[in-house]
């Protein structure tokens, strides 16, 4: 669930800052921050949850074939 925010997170920001920049305001740079780490981070989130859902898995599948 904190990948799934992080990147609506992110996404939002980064359309605010579009907004921002089109509209020749400067861009708040904490937003800025946001829009810059919050897709990576969600990505990385993304990838640690499909790992550990292969790792549960396998381990389910052996734990059904010694029984």
């Amino acid at each position: 669930m904190l990948t799934v925010a992080a990147a609506v997170l992110s996404l939002v920001s980064l359309a605010a800052i579009l907004v921002e920049y089109f509209s020749q305001v400067a861009v708040w740079p904490p937003l800025m921050a946001v829009g810059l780490w919050g897709l990576p981070i969600a990505f990385l989130g993304l990838v640690a949850m499909l790992l550990l859902s292969v790792r549960d898995r396998r381990l389910e599948d052996s734990a059904a074939r010694r029984a």
